[in-house]
């Protein structure tokens, strides 16, 4: 039973789903390994026990009248609990199916998987159940518009039409989602019980593996730096406060990893882009686009960055400020543009 990691603290604590996926992940652990011992769950002062036999749940709290499996999912609502695993000799009758409970419990919380947020964290960019599960699945206690979620996710799926467009509400397509995975359908592709949090770092990585490009990896669009040619400049210091190596010595392991992984990809990005603006005209001498202006003098482009201001057309006070800007005015004029481009931030 040396592989049971109850008490590994692989979820960040301000991760709401990670209570739910940490008591998950060892219900599943104990079943699949037809352990025997007890699950102890200590949530503030108050602790539960759960008894294990053999793999199956035989006891939880000194009482094996279970009238329902519905009072078994109200321990995946606690709210921080620590969850350790004994090690022991009970030898009862199982009364409940640990992946029944654990299917039970996780889409009870549905309230916790956030459709949108669920889709950005899982570490697929397809979905897809083995055949051979099916069998498996039928025996958890769904309905047939379940079945047919599952038998519909034999074919890769993309992860946003599962939770959107398959029959079923999307924070309950969410929750069921998760707690397949607790249960190890995706063998070999995504690991039981685990969901990466959100990060900065995380969000750099997936981009890059869904081949984003570099403005797309840095958050900006040309257009932000057309507008200021600096701020490529301050979207790279600002993720480097948050990247950098040295910034991150003090957190575990996996999290210095990732972040590493990600300032690499987020350095190479703003190399390139550098590198184009670098080869390209100055921004003084870079050719305006003037579209929106009757004439190219100076005057006329203040004019319009006035008048569009007073009428809440803030893009484009700011677009006709930087055009002026550009024309290199009289230092007097300089100090109006600079007005109106902060009133336009």
């Amino acid at each position: 039973m040396d592989n049971i990691t109850i008490g590994k603290k692989i979820f960040e604590r301000r991760d709401p789903c990670a209570p739910v996926l940490r008591l998950g992940k060892t219900l599943f652990e104990a079943g699949s390994m037809r352990a025997t011992g007890v699950i102890e769950i200590i949530d503030k002062d108050i602790i539960h026990h759960i008894n294990v036999s053999n793999g199956g749940i035989s006891e939880i709290d000194g009482n094996v009248d279970f009238a329902s499996i519905g009072n078994a999912t109200q321990l995946f609502h606690l709210n921080r609990p620590n969850v350790k695993w004994q090690q022991g000799q009970i030898r009862r009758r199982p009364v409940i199916n640990p992946s029944e409970l654990i299917f039970s419990g996780v889409t009870a919380r549905r309230d916790l998987f956030d459709p949108a947020s669920i889709s950005e964290r899982i570490p697929l960019s397809l979905l897809q159940i083995n055949e051979s599960d099916i069998s498996i699945l039928k025996k958890l206690p769904v309905g047939q518009k379940e079945i047919d979620f599952f038998k519909a996710l034999t074919r890769p799926t993309p992860v946003s039409m599962a939770l959107y467009k398959r029959g079923l509400e999307p924070k309950y397509a969410a929750s069921i989602v998760v707690s397949l995975n607790i249960l190890g359908v995706w063998k070999n592709i995504w690991t039981p019980g685990e969901l990466p949090r959100l990060t900065t770092a995380y969000k750099i990585i997936k981009k890059a593996e869904h081949s984003c490009d570099d403005f797309e990896i840095l958050d900006l669009t040309t257009d932000d730096i057309d507008e200021d040619v600096n701020e490529l400049d301050r979207k790279f210091r600002h993720l480097c406060l948050e990247l950098h190596p040295d910034k991150n010595r003090q957190n575990p392991e996996q999290v210095q990893a990732e972040a590493k992984k990600a300032f690499e990809i987020v350095s190479s990005s703003y190399t390139r882009l550098k590198s184009i603006s670098k080869n390209s005209a100055s921004r003084r001498k870079r050719p305006v686009n003037q579209q929106h202006l009757s004439d190219t003098s100076w005057q006329s482009s203040l004019a319009l960055a006035e008048s569009e201001l007073i009428k809440g057309n803030i893009r484009l006070a700011k677009k006709s400020a930087f055009a002026a800007l550009a024309m290199s005015p009289p230092k007097a004029a300089r100090t109006r543009l600079k007005q109106i481009i902060i009133s336009a931030a």
